[in-house]
């Protein structure tokens, strides 16, 4: 029956009857190995192989360097605060701790209000002063609109120019009077129209110089400018509306003027009636004048 041998190496086989007591070499080492079995000595075991020698593992409950310093190593679970190394809850996007946003990949600046009487804190002063401070600036707004703009002397030189166009209007002719109207309309229209585009360029260069120049060289990108920057030229874009609309009702009129006095030289005049005077005198018979009217 084989005999079972086992090496200090490990390996294991079996060896045959005759081999009892005997020493044969491991197939695997090469060592010398005893079958067991007979009257043999005992068996010398094989010198097991050299192991490394084991590394001094350091104590852990040694000083250290980093607790001089203050510093302790944390086992942290889950989310941890990339700045501080605080834990952070699951989903959580701004560390309560320091402040560190993941979003933004740095610190955010943090105020720090203590609690004030009546339950509540300094943050509620602060967003109270900011609503007053919005509330003032929504009021110096509007009065901006409404002093700013035109200056004072602008509509003086305004109401003079209109004064004076009425009083010529009421002393000069009707037809002289209404064409050097139509010329004054016709001409405000135009100081509009020009006016409202030197603006929206001057707009446009401030925003951008490239289009600056795409609204002065390309004709019809005027349009598309407005469109896209409403906010900052639209209020001009109405303007230079406006400005057209001037125009086209002082055209309108001055056709419809002079389409009515061509009609109205075509038309035949008709005969003036005769009228009898009577001329009483202090000699007879009386004087019987006929005379048109």
């Amino acid at each position: 029956m084989p005999i079972k041998v086992s090496c200090a190496c490990g390996s294991a086989f079996a060896a045959k009857d005759e081999l009892a007591g005997k020493t044969v070499k491991c197939p695997k080492c090469q060592q010398p190995l005893t079958i067991p079995g007979g009257a043999a000595p005992t068996p010398r075991q094989a010198p097991a192989q050299r192991q490394a020698a084991p590394q001094p593992v350091p104590d852990s409950t040694a000083p250290s360097i980093f607790d001089d310093a203050g510093m302790k190593a944390r086992q942290a679970t889950g989310q941890v605060c990339p700045g501080c190394y605080h834990p952070m809850k699951a989903g959580t996007i701004v560390c309560v701790h320091c402040g560190f946003s993941l979003q933004l990949g740095r610190k955010m600046e943090m105020q720090v209000f203590g609690k004030g009487e009546g339950g509540h804190g300094e943050a509620a002063g602060q967003a109270l002063q900011r609503a007053a401070n919005m509330l003032e600036d929504d009021k110096r707004e509007e009065r901006k609109k409404v002093n700013e703009g035109v200056p004072w002397w602008a509509w003086l030189i305004l109401f003079c120019a209109a004064t004076g166009l009425l009083t010529m209007m009421l002393l000069l002719p009707a037809a002289i009077a209404t064409n050097i109207a139509l010329g004054f309309l016709f001409g405000g229209g135009v100081l509009i129209v020009t006016y409202a585009q030197i603006c929206v360029l001057m707009v446009a260069f401030k925003d951008n110089v490239v289009q600056g120049l795409l609204v002065l060289l390309i004709p019809g990108y005027f349009f598309i400018y407005v469109i896209i920057k409403w906010d900052l030229a639209g209020s001009l874009f109405l303007l230079w509306l406006g400005g057209w609309v001037i125009i086209g009702v002082a055209i309108v009129i001055y056709v419809a003027i002079g389409m009515g006095l061509n009609n109205a030289a075509e038309l035949p005049l008709p005969a003036r009636p005769s009228v009898a005077l009577i001329r009483f005198t202090d000699e007879l018979p009386l004087r019987i004048e006929r005379k048109s009217v």
